[in-house]
């Protein structure tokens, strides 16, 4: 905290001469830290909230922090620093003083980091990329929201209410939950963001207010769950096999399970039992699904606490949900994939 405090205290004098070019590689080296402390911050709590799956940037939240901020340093043929000369030029940075400039620079960092998860979740998740700009296309037409920014990120409110903003924010498994009872996963993306609108206004534990990203990612694993098992049930009444459809669905879990082994055992990300009993936990799932034909019942969480006694929410979602919730969509992906064929 020392440290970062010492970074605010020299931002001005650091941030002009970035600004006028007159900067020494130790000034410019201050702001990037502090510009990296921001953005590791900011991670770190999307993560902990559960509005970011942080194994989609495929690297440690400090490598990503830098993938998200290289934009605000990238520099034209003149040496000018292109975003931060673009930012600041509609302040008068000469009657701020360090304390003040550091929330401008705050917001400026929370908005390079949200397009940086857009760009990896969009080079991970193509399909995602196409929800977003139909999501941002439903909520113009609708016109049933009200768009409120909050650091850096926009988040839809439905109008005409209180958006309690006082109240938990909803995470992917929540909101997905929300909607789960009310989408057949036929829709198109205007039907369920009206739906949303709707189930947003009468419920009264959650903040009424989403993000965008948010919105695409929980209608990217709806559209997922939703058409694996529309997928397991029409193979099921044409073939009259069940057990040829639990065959599939084992061998893409196994599939799943193998390639993804040195990734995360390999490299030491979790060890050989927990990996096996993630998928356990994912098998178990899925089967209950085939054989229910719903996406409903017992959550990732309360399965896993099963394999692993004494297991506290705070240590799932510290160090096991970024990693869980990841594999049960590539497997659910996969899944549904195989038995297409």
């Amino acid at each position: 905290m020392g440290k970062i405090h010492t970074l605010v205290e020299h931002l001005r004098k650091n941030l002009t001469a970035l600004l006028d070019k007159t900067h020494t590689p130790a000034q410019l080296n201050e702001v990037v830290m502090l510009s990296h402390a921001i953005a590791v911050t900011f991670l770190e709590g999307k993560a902990a909230s559960g509005s970011l799956n942080r194994e989609f940037f495929h690297l440690p939240i400090e490598d990503a922090a830098y993938d998200c901020i290289a934009d605000l340093f990238r520099r034209d043929e003149t040496n000018s620093f292109i975003a931060l000369n673009a930012y600041f030029s509609a302040f008068d940075i000469s009657t701020l003083d360090s304390t003040e400039l550091f929330p401008h620079l705050r917001r400026l960092v929370f908005t390079k980091v949200n397009d940086g998860i857009a760009r990896s979740y969009h080079d991970s998740d193509p399909m995602l990329s196409r929800i977003i700009r139909n999501v941002r296309l439903a909520v113009h037409s609708l016109g049933n929201y009200t768009e409120i920014e909050r650091f850096g990120e926009v988040y839809l409110a439905p109008t005409l209410c209180d958006p309690l903003e006082h109240l938990p924010k909803f995470d992917e498994q929540t909101l997905e939950h929300l909607l789960a009872e009310s989408v057949r996963g036929n829709e198109n993306v205007l039907e369920i963001v009206g739906t949303l609108a709707r189930k947003l206004r009468v419920q009264n534990e959650y903040a009424r207010m989403v993000s965008v990203l948010q919105v695409a990612l929980t209608i990217r694993s709806l559209y997922a769950r939703k058409a694996m098992l529309a997928t397991m049930e029409g193979e099921i009444t044409q073939k009259h096999d069940e057990r040829v459809v639990k065959e599939t669905m084992h061998s893409a879990i196994n599939r799943i399970q193998h390639r993804f082994y040195l990734h995360y055992v390999g490299n030491g990300k979790t060890n050989d039992a927990t990996y096996g009993v993630y998928f356990d936990v994912i098998t178990t799932r899925l089967e209950y699904m085939l054989l229910s034909g719903s996406a409903d019942g017992q959550s990732l969480y309360s399965s896993l606490k099963n394999r692993l006694p004494g297991l506290s929410v705070e240590d799932y979602k510290e160090h096991h949900r970024s990693r869980l919730e990841y594999l049960f969509k590539l497997t659910c992906d996969e899944v549904a994939k195989e038995i297409r064929k």
